[in-house]
């Protein structure tokens, strides 16, 4: 046990040591199929709750040139049209799934009273950047345009995301800005990806035996955006905009012990900065990752329940009791 490891939260502590157990494949070693389908096998090892909603629909978002699958969670008892967030799941733009993140998009219903659209965007390396980011910025379209036809309340939108997740959602935001989607009443960042630089204070601190480690970023980097050159640009490092003026108010979430934690904290200390709203939440002792992770911790159920609280305010909704 690492003093990283030694600090986490103990009721992570145990799936998280035995996340690095010398006989586990590391992540970044494998073949991308076999990334997935260990992540996959992780997934199922640690199940959680897959909490009840009013409805759950599997639909194809248009994306112009391609079709997106996506995910629609309808809170219970709750008369439409309803507020929206349009969710991106994480896993550096090269894993994860609708499926991998079925349990957190029910909860976050629940917890903040609204619909939650869960789009399953091209990953990497297949489709490397802007693949991603366009899926995301065409699905918070498509919404804007057909929304209502799913009763689904087009003037109360959010955005949100974790990790490379929260990165699309922090560019979508940005890009409806810029006058190409749809206003929005807030954003819901979980320890976003929104800077290509590895070499701040927590990618050196937090760097091993964690969830998510220093190099395995490299790695989901050299995936996605294999072009160094372009890693710069605001549409894959949302903190490289030139100004974060006009976005909507924003809840950030960041962990404790986190390689992301310094580019997090810079993010939401610009919004403020620059006039928007933005809340940060902190998990403390607990790592990149575990936003997921519910089941297994009361601390992360209280930020989860916080964030989504938060989140109900900017939508003018309430949680399911």
């Amino acid at each position: 046990m690492n003093d990283n490891q030694a600090r986490i939260d103990p009721e992570v502590r145990d799936a998280i040591i035995a996340y690095h157990h010398p006989s586990i494949p590391v992540i970044r070693e494998m073949a991308v199929e076999d990334a997935r389908d260990f992540l996959e096998l992780f997934v199922q090892q640690n199940p959680q709750t897959r909490h009840e909603v009013g409805s759950v629909h599997d639909l194809m978002v248009d994306g112009g040139a391609d079709r997106i699958p996506a995910r629609l969670y309808i809170p219970q008892d709750r008369p439409g049209p309803h507020p929206t967030l349009v969710w991106f799941h994480g896993g550096g733009w090269v894993l994860g799934s609708i499926d991998g993140c079925d349990p957190s998009a029910r909860l976050l219903c629940r917890n903040s009273g609204a619909a939650v659209l869960s789009v399953d965007y091209r990953l990497a390396p297949e489709h490397p950047w802007p693949a991603a980011a366009e899926d995301a910025c065409a699905a918070l379209r498509w919404v804007r345009a057909h929304g209502a036809e799913l009763d689904l309340d087009i003037e109360r939108l959010a955005v949100g995301g974790d990790s490379a997740g929260g990165n699309l959602a922090a560019i979508c935001a940005l890009e409806a800005r810029d006058g190409e989607g749809p206003a929005l009443r807030g954003q819901l960042l979980v320890y976003p990806v929104v800077d290509h630089d590895l070499d701040r204070p927590s990618y050196r601190t937090y760097a091993e035996g964690l969830l998510l480690e220093t190099e395995d970023m490299d790695w989901f980097w050299n995936h996605y955006c294999p072009d160094v050159t372009m890693r710069d640009d605001w549409r894959v490092s949302p903190l490289k905009a030139a100004t974060l003026r006009g976005l909507p108010p924003a809840v950030v979430v960041v962990a404790d012990l986190d390689p992301l934690r310094s580019e997090v904290e810079h993010y939401a200390e610009r919004l403020n900065e620059e006039g928007v709203e933005a809340e940060l939440l902190r998990y403390e002792d607990l790592p990149h990752g575990a936003f997921g992770m519910t089941d297994n911790c009361e601390a992360v159920r209280q930020v989860n329940r916080e964030a989504s609280e938060r989140l109900a305010r900017l939508l003018g909704t309430t949680p399911i009791s």
